[in-house]
């Protein structure tokens, strides 16, 4: 038997809302999972969720009480942890990517695949999905990805 273990920092509304959905499944198979955030919660929240509205925090809140700790990789968006501090001109966003990374790396799993939710738009150097599939794939990831708009199109065909 073998150890599954799933990275994930929730970004905006839909994908809190997969996450969530993903949590209880990943709880009733027993399988490991942890959850990791580039800045304290409140501060995450202000800046990726609360844009979204009050349903996502709401729904962002109800994840981070299903986890009893939450490891950060920096206190505000403009400290940076000593091992990143070589990199000049990354933004907290492009740090927590390689962050995750070098996180998801650091249990030498056989295995490494990147499950991404995008929308499939290419905003390089800004540390989004984008960055996130581009940096993982040159540490030999394979890439596993959710389009929104297949999502939407889905959704709008059962009627939810």
């Amino acid at each position: 038997m073998y150890s599954r273990s799933l990275y994930k920092a929730p970004t905006n509304g839909r994908m809190l809302a997969l996450l969530t959905r993903l949590t209880l499944r990943y709880v009733s198979a027993k399988i490991e999972h942890y959850l990791y955030l580039p800045l304290p919660s409140d501060m995450f929240r202000n800046s990726s969720v609360s844009p979204a509205g009050r349903f996502w925090e709401d729904c962002f809140d109800e994840l981070m009480k299903r986890f009893s700790a939450i490891p950060t990789l920096s206190p505000s968006p403009d400290s940076v942890p000593q091992w990143l501090s070589v990199r000049k001109g990354y933004t907290s966003w492009q740090r927590a990517n390689l962050w995750l990374i070098h996180e998801a790396l650091s249990i030498n799993a056989k295995y490494f695949t990147l499950l991404s939710l995008w929308d499939g738009v290419k905003t390089e150097g800004l540390g989004g999905t984008y960055h996130m599939r581009a940096v993982a794939q040159e540490y030999g990831a394979a890439l596993v990805t959710i389009y929104t708009s297949d999502l939407l199109k889905a959704g709008s065909a059962t009627g939810s």
